[in-house]
């Protein structure tokens, strides 16, 4: 697709896209460089979770909109039922990038890890599904990068020592390692540099800057952990945290 200007292109509250097959209704997050939206696809009702870009995205990171354009392209290349599935990708005339998501409505890893340790068996089943998902996108030459509590959620409404379907969100980061048809190869980051959360990135990550599929699997045994115990791995932050 042709990628216009992204300034000061935003969506707005009941705005119809992607052929006025889905509606934006409500704002649900915002982050530093994204907002998420709840919506609506209007053919059949289904709740969707609309992810944007915000108007100054490209301002904090220039790769900004090439990783959003990454994102969706890994995400639509990834068929695997703990990994978010993608319904639409697309840009407004307003030049407003979004993609369409299924609507999750669980919480994440993050906000379970806070209420306290989670049973063995609970954190076994949710691991089981983790590296067979983090596999399945190995084994297509994906990298996620950003493995962490807060881009793992469980997929619907849970309460403790329930068993809980988790799926993996937000592949921003992540590094194709391979030959995807549409940009494989583009370079998102600098030479050695490293991406990621502070806490969770392999500390050759950290060092070299190199990427393997090892990153990922450091970064699951450190929520392994997290959930096993309900506290952080590492505590600090910034900088003291990363080393």
């Amino acid at each position: 697709m042709t990628i216009r200007p992204l300034k000061e292109a935003v969506l707005s509250i009941g705005e119809k896209i992607h052929n006025g097959a889905f509606q934006v209704e409500n704002a649900l997050t915002t982050g530093a460089f994204a907002v998420i939206y709840g919506g609506t696809r209007l053919a059949d009702g289904l709740p969707v979770a609309i992810k944007t870009l915000n108007k100054n995205a490209e301002d904090l990171d220039p790769m900004a909109v090439k990783r959003f354009e990454q994102e969706a392209a890994v995400i639509a290349h990834l068929d695997h039922p703990n990994i978010v599935k993608l319904l639409a990708f697309g840009q407004t005339p307003s030049g407003a990038m979004y993609l369409v998501l299924e609507r999750l409505n669980g919480d994440t890893l993050h906000q379970i890890i806070y209420q306290g340790r989670t049973e063995d068996r609970v954190v076994m089943r949710i691991m089981r599904q983790l590296l067979e998902a983090v596999e399945y996108a190995h084994r297509e030459l994906i990298v996620h990068r950003d493995l962490k509590p807060a881009n793992i959620i469980v997929t619907k409404p849970w309460r403790r020592g329930e068993e809980a379907e988790v799926k993996i969100l937000d592949f921003g980061f992540a590094k194709i390692l391979g030959d995807m048809d549409w940009k494989a190869g583009v370079p998102l980051t600098l030479a050695n540099q490293a991406v990621g959360t502070p806490g969770y990135v392999a500390p050759e990550t950290l060092t070299t800057g190199e990427v393997t599929p090892a990153a990922d699997l450091y970064a699951v045994g450190v929520v392994a952990f997290e959930l096993l115990t309900g506290d952080r791995a590492f505590k600090g932050s910034g900088v003291e945290l990363a080393i």
